[in-house]
């Protein structure tokens, strides 16, 4: 976590029916460009919290569809310099280059994109369809909140969990991009060579169209998230056969596309 967090710098406190300004110290969230460079003919500039990087590298490539997999690279290394990125390297698959801006920034994962609708129409509809407890769902807050050491230090921080049919969680990662904590989950399976159909994601935040594209190209039966959904997001879920769970918290949810996966 240390080249994500900026060492505390002074700040002014003013609390609510208090008179007196208190000094004291905050520690900031660090955001900062990803280059990655792919074949030497398509750089992408993502901005996000540094760590993590060839996760967010291999999980944004896939959710985005320039790779299928990771046996399609034959080469991925972070770059000498200042500046840093990641330079990777793609077997000639014929498939088309994914025409976006080449700038992402921490909170829009599809800016820049030519046809909005198209990234729906062209996404198969998810198959896994493994029971959930209910019960597990309300769990899962409590366990993440524990792993999101970023957040504890900055307040500044989105967080994406991936668990399992058993309701168990797997890795938890953290960023100031909701997209990009989720690119860096996926990609950490990725590059585990581990499955990723078999499970569910959990968000810190709301759930954004982009998140729900991102799940289905993963695979990903359900995701629950901490706030609402967006309209397009519910569209898109109800589409690809994912179950879509909004405001898990306390001891209620709400379930706003496929609930017969969830058990009670």
């Amino acid at each position: 976590m240390d080249n994500s967090v900026k060492h505390a710098i002074p700040v002014s406190i003013l609390r609510l029916g208090s008179t007196e300004v208190e000094l004291g110290h905050r520690s900031l969230i660090q955001e900062a460009p990803l280059i990655i460079s792919v074949n030497w003919a398509q750089e992408y500039s993502i901005m996000r919290t540094p760590g993590h990087d060839e996760e967010l590298t291999a999980g944004f490539l896939f959710t985005e569809g320039i790779i299928q997999g990771m046996d399609e690279v034959t080469l991925m290394r972070k770059c000498k310099g200042e500046k840093g990125g990641m330079d990777v390297s793609t077997l000639d698959t014929g498939a088309p280059i994914v025409k976006r801006a080449t700038s992402v920034n921490s909170s829009c994962g599809l800016c820049g994109r030519v046809d909005l609708d198209s990234l729906i129409e062209g996404l198969q509809p998810v198959t896994e369809a493994f029971p959930f407890p209910a019960e597990r769902l309300h769990e899962l807050p409590h366990h993440i909140r524990e792993a999101q050491a970023l957040f504890h230090a900055t307040g500044a921080s989105h967080a994406v969990a991936l668990f399992d049919a058993l309701g168990q969680v797997v890795v938890v990662r953290e960023d100031v991009g909701r997209h990009n904590a989720l690119d860096k989950v996926i990609g950490e399976r990725l590059l585990a060579r581990r499955p990723l159909a078999s499970h569910g994601a959990f968000l810190s935040g709301r759930a954004s169209l982009e998140m729900i594209i991102k799940a289905a190209r993963a695979g990903f039966p359900m995701v629950a998230a901490v706030s609402a959904p967006t309209n397009l997001a519910v569209e898109a879920a109800e589409r690809l056969n994912i179950t879509l769970c909004g405001f898990v918290r306390g001891r209620e949810i709400t379930i706003y596309t496929h609930p017969e996966r969830i058990t009670v």
